[in-house]
């Protein structure tokens, strides 16, 4: 079984490396201590297509596999979680929910938009008081002839401030639990939409953050995405995206801490020597490699089914984790 990455794969993350170490690296750290929001560099992400890569050509993405997907999302991760979240939201819980529940209207109206990074979009599915639990959510859709009236509040929505559209979750029936959840793409210009941003998070600092207030939010039925009252299957299905690319995001964010740690370890002089040279050290980096390893491999639908298989890689990054 051979486990390296097409050369195709091999060139986007050398492409997305280069771009992070250059662009965003030496920022995120006052990115999270100033809460700002580094649009200058989203833009420049728009430019380069990273939006894109995972949508199909047709609606204008780059037409790449989810594995160049996953290493989209790590190496972000590895520079900032806050933008790798930007990344997921747009992507994974927005472009591809779209894609896989709209109809041929919406995907046009939406999808190239997200790919370019010429529109922003939010997952509006958590409420202050729920959240994949759709059966308890209190945001409700009333219809009115060809329009739904929306009422109701989600908290904690990444990208919702910057949002240009939001997958928005409502109860047609607020009596029915889970099985009458319907999902509507709302337009940020829509009658009785706003947002709140949030401040003052423990993480993520530097990903929007926002309250999304729906007073009397008057949305036509074409907006609805999916079938009525099957929303809460479209909810999962974003969620499953979802969390594939924070699982590659993690991963990012442990090669950032290894990377990290490896310096420190080669700087760091204990005993007249560097603490790289100490036997125990090497040890707890090795061991941290392997991790990073199993975990990537995991996130690629990669399994290790040997004992045999994971001494190699222990034995191979033990051996070649200081070079």
């Amino acid at each position: 079984m051979n486990f390296d990455y097409t050369e195709e794969q091999q060139s986007v993350r050398k492409m997305i490396q280069d771009f992070t170490d250059k662009e965003i690296v030496p920022f995120a750290g006052q990115w999270d201590k100033e809460e700002k929001f580094p649009w200058d560099v989203v833009k420049k992400m728009s430019q380069l297509g990273i939006f894109g890569t995972a949508i199909p050509e047709e609606y204008g993405g780059g037409g790449f596999d989810n594995i160049t997907h996953a290493i989209v999302a790590e190496e972000l991760g590895r520079g900032c979680s806050s933008l790798r979240g930007c990344y997921s939201v747009q992507i994974s819980l927005v472009a591809k929910t779209i894609l896989a529940f709209g109809n041929e209207e919406q995907k046009q109206k939406y999808v190239p938009g997200l790919a370019a990074g010429k529109i922003f979009g939010c997952y509006g599915l958590t409420e202050p008081d729920s959240g994949s639990d759709a059966a308890s959510m209190k945001t409700t859709a009333v219809q009115d002839g060809d329009y739904y009236i929306l009422n109701g509040n989600k908290m904690w929505i990444t990208n919702a401030g910057k949002a240009d559209v939001a997958i928005i979750f409502a109860k047609t029936d607020k009596d029915a639990g889970a099985r009458r959840v319907t999902a509507f793409l709302v337009d940020k210009d829509t009658p009785g939409y706003s947002t709140k941003d949030i401040h003052d998070k423990l993480g993520l600092r530097a990903s929007n953050t926002a309250e999304i207030i729906l007073d009397n939010c008057r949305v036509h039925k074409s907006a609805i995405l999916g079938e009525i009252g099957k929303g809460f299957r479209v909810a999962m299905g974003a969620l499953d995206n979802g969390r594939y690319t924070v699982a590659a995001g993690c991963v990012g964010a442990a090669q950032g801490a290894l990377d990290a740690a490896k310096q420190y370890a080669k700087e760091r002089i204990q005993f007249g020597k560097p603490i790289a040279g100490h036997q125990l050290v090497q040890q707890m980096i090795a061991d941290m490699a392997v991790e990073i390893e199993a975990g990537r491999l995991l996130v690629s639908n990669h399994l290790i089914n040997s004992y045999e298989s994971f001494n190699i890689i222990f034995v191979s990054y033990y051996i070649n984790v200081w070079n």
